[in-house]
């Protein structure tokens, strides 16, 4: 069985050759891996280039920025494997995940293959996540499927997943373009649509980095029209389920509430604004359409729902307080 890997690359130097020697040095020597740097600005593909070279199982393409949706989509449409793997480039695998996969594909025959990570942190500390052992049994039905989806956000990464290729191309799915926000949760719902046998591979064979969180990011409006365009998408879609569309409204309002507290937590301590900057970007947060989602369920979430419909200044103070008391 062979297997293909895909790797988008993007300003990721510190990190894509560990990546990509993980995916060199696997036990199981049938597979390919696609690397797609995407224009990034940093030595990234220098960095790719010096793993890649000697090694005829990758393809190396080197491309204008593009996003990473279009950036798997292309990758997708060159693969020859029977199984695709996504790999974020600053994740890295199991040296035995495709020795462990093919006999597990072999023994299940399945369409779609879960397996558990490991979280790696900045400061070096790896902690295990056994994320899919919440499904009681290694072979899963589409409803059970659903429920976690709409329960837990784990579900709609793609990293984490053996996927078959056939069941992708012969539906013709794609990565939207038009996100950049949810793009792999919008991805992974429609294809768990058309896909008939999925498993679960308990074993933690994937490590997913969390990159240090305090560093200053950019804001970018088009996130909140992107998050009203995927509760939209989600809303439409549960309403064509036959079963638990009830429960899964509730978790949609959960998931979006939680969105909306870390959209406007990021406002005030992460994203590089100014004031007046600031104050627009509360202001359009306050008035989107995702506001009718927010359904706090505790005593804390109702103190964050109030303070996302108070006033800017009420935010300015409330957020200032919690840096002073760490809270």
């Amino acid at each position: 069985m062979k297997f293909s890997i895909i790797v988008p690359v993007y300003n990721v130097e510190k990190y894509v050759q560990e990546c990509l020697l993980s995916i060199k040095n696997q036990t199981y020597n049938d597979w390919e891996c696609v690397v797609i740097n995407d224009g990034s600005t940093d030595n990234s593909y220098a960095k790719c280039l010096e793993i890649t070279k000697d090694d005829d199982r990758f393809v190396l393409i080197n491309q204008n920025n593009s996003g990473v949706s279009a950036t798997r989509n292309n990758a997708i449409d060159i693969c020859q494997g029977e199984f695709v793997i996504f790999v974020d480039s600053d994740d890295y695998i199991d040296i035995e995940l495709l020795d462990k996969l093919n006999n597990f594909i072999i023994e299940k025959n399945t369409d779609i293959v879960f397996f558990n990570y490991n979280t790696v942190y900045d400061n070096g500390k790896i902690l295990p996540c056994d994320f899919y052992s919440i499904f009681n049994e290694e072979n899963i039905n589409k409803d059970t499927v659903f429920y976690n989806y709409f329960k837990y956000s784990n579900m709609g990464n793609v990293w984490g997943k053996a996927i078959k290729l056939s069941v992708i191309k012969d539906n013709n799915l794609k990565f939207n373009n038009e996100y950049f926000f949810a793009e792999d949760q919008i991805f992974c719902y429609e294809l768990f649509l058309v896909s008939c046998n999925i498993a679960c591979l308990r074993e933690r064979l994937y490590y997913y980095r969390i990159r240090n969180t305090s560093i200053v990011q950019s804001y970018n409006a088009e996130k909140l029209i992107n998050m009203e365009k995927y509760a939209n998408f989600l809303r439409i879609n549960i309403s064509k389920l036959e079963t638990n569309s009830d429960e899964y409204e509730k978790f949609l309002n959960q998931m979006l509430t939680h969105l909306l507290f870390k959209e406007n937590s990021d406002i005030f301590n992460k994203y590089d604004l100014d004031k007046k900057e600031k104050k627009k970007a509360y202001l359009a947060l306050k008035n989107s359409s995702l506001i009718k989602y927010l359904t706090p369920t505790n005593l804390k979430e109702r103190l964050l729902a109030n303070t996302i419909k108070s006033c800017y200044g009420c935010n300015l103070i409330f957020y200032k307080l919690k840096r002073i008391l760490k809270i």
